[in-house]
């Protein structure tokens, strides 16, 4: 995989990131009883994209990982956006260690996120691979 390659699927979780952590800091937000309005929380979404983006640089490897290399990686990923994410909620005053109830339901909401972008990718990459697969078999017809 190309520094290219690597820089446009980094550009494109970001992306995902943003509109997944949009919609899932509103729910919470909004369950707990806090006021959520983009226009004052857009700077904090937005760096929380982009840091849970770039900490996706872990799973990158230049050689074909195994499963429980590739797993590892993927939990090591998860452990770092999670702490992220939590720095950048206290910092905006959304979270308080004084309510460790909210901390671990707002835990959890990052894990059902990051899962949420798993599938998307995963989802994107069988597309992908699908029509390549069904290109090489027309052409060896």
């Amino acid at each position: 995989m190309s520094f290219g390659e690597i820089k446009k699927r980094v550009l494109e979780n970001i992306f995902i990131n943003f509109f997944c952590i949009t919609i899932m800091m509103g729910i919470y937000l909004h369950l707990i009883g806090r006021e959520y309005t983009l226009t004052n929380s857009i700077f904090a979404v937005a760096m929380m994209s982009v840091l849970t983006g770039s900490v996706e640089l872990v799973l990158y490897s230049k050689k074909e990982l195994r499963r429980l290399e590739m797993l590892i990686r993927h939990v090591i990923c998860l452990f770092l956006g999670t702490v992220v994410v939590l720095a950048i909620s206290i910092f905006m005053e959304w979270l308080s260690w004084r309510d460790p109830i909210l901390v671990i339901a707002f835990a959890g909401m990052v894990i059902i996120v990051h899962i949420m972008v798993i599938a998307i990718d995963f989802y994107r990459t069988k597309l992908i691979t699908d029509e390549m697969t069904k290109k090489i078999r027309e052409i060896n017809e």
